[in-house]
C-alpha cells in the first residue's frame, strides 16, 4: 500500500509551506544567544514533511519545507521546527482526524463506510488504520478538554 501522502496526485492538490527559523537559540557553548540566522546553506537538503489535510469536499497534501540554516556567529546549523500536529511522527492533519471523528459519531459512519468514501476520491485507506487513528483522537481528546 502507497502511502497516504503518495497516493494524492495532481499538482493542484499539493501545497508548499516554507518556514524558515528567524531566530534560533545557538546551542553552542560559545554563543548560547538568540541570532537572525544566515539564508539556507546550499548543498544541504532541506528536511520536507508531508501532512494530509482535509478541506471540504477534498483532501490536499501540505508539504512542510524545513531550510537548514546557519547562526552568524559560531556557525552551528540549525532548522525550523516540525510544525505541531496531533499525533506525533504522524502524517496527517487535525482536519482530516476531525473529518473521520464526526463521520463516525455524529453523522453515524461506520469506518468501512467511510473507507468506500476516501477510496472513491482516490485515497486508498483501511479501516484499520482509520480505528488506529480515530483511537489515537481518543488519545488526545483528555489533553484538549482537561
Amino acid at each position: 500500500m502507497l502511502r497516504l501522502v503518495e497516493q494524492i496526485e495532481g499538482g493542484d492538490t499539493r501545497t508548499e509551506s516554507m518556514a524558515k527559523p528567524l531566530f534560533a537559540i545557538c546551542a553552542s557553548p560559545n554563543c548560547q544567544r538568540a541570532h537572525i540566522l544566515r539564508d539556507p546553506i546550499p548543498g544541504f537538503l532541506p528536511g520536507v514533511t508531508e501532512i494530509l489535510a482535509y478541506f471540504p469536499g477534498r483532501f490536499e497534501v501540505i508539504r512542510y519545507v524545513r531550510p537548514t540554516c546557519s547562526c552568524r556567529k559560531c556557525e552551528t546549523m540549525v532548522q525550523a521546527p516540525m510544525p505541531d500536529l496531533p499525533i506525533p511522527h504522524g502524517m496527517v492533519d487535525a482536519s482530516f482526524l476531525a473529518h473521520i471523528a464526526v463521520g463516525k459519531f455524529c453523522d453515524q459512519l461506520p469506518l468501512y463506510r467511510q473507507a468506500e468514501i476516501y477510496a472513491r476520491s482516490g485515497l486508498d485507506i483501511g479501516r484499520s488504520q482509520l480505528a488506529a487513528q480515530l483511537g489515537q483522537v481518543a488519545c488526545c481528546c483528555p489533553r484538549l478538554v482537561g
